[in-house]
């Protein structure tokens, strides 16, 4: 019976050849960063969500947290249109060190403060951006 050796080289190419098939070109992606303002003040705290809305998008939801009306987005948000919530905390009586980083107890005082919601259709095609709600 034969034996037949194959370098771990061609492997590697075949399965990256494999895997590039039937991908289309990639949408461009940005990190976005910049402000959000209610009546022109800083927002002090929301949690915000950008859901990219073009028809067959590949792009994933991206969140943020707006702290003293400054946001930057963990990860790259794809190019296009996209839908933009911004869940506004009223921050009167909370008791918060540091919104930057929550602790379990600081996150469940979030969770039960007021929100207000926004919605806006925001299309991404830079990185910077200053946002007046509502």
């Amino acid at each position: 019976m034969a034996t037949y050796r194959i370098d771990a080289r061609y492997w590697v190419a075949a399965c990256l050849m494999v895997a590039s098939v039937g991908c289309g070109p990639s949408l461009p992606f940005y990190n976005v960063q910049g402000e959000v303002l209610i009546n022109g003040e800083p927002v002090k705290y929301a949690e915000m969500h950008i859901d990219p809305t073009s028809e067959g998008d590949s792009g994933r939801t991206v969140p943020a947290r707006v702290v003293d009306g400054k946001f930057t987005t963990p990860i790259g948000v794809a190019a296009g249109p996209a839908e933009w919530t911004f869940s506004v905390v009223d921050t009167t009586g909370l008791k918060i060190n540091d919104y930057h980083n929550l602790s379990d107890s600081e996150d469940g005082q979030i969770v039960r403060a007021k929100k207000e919601v926004f919605v806006k259709q925001i299309e991404v095609d830079r990185e910077k951006y200053v946002i007046e709600l509502p």
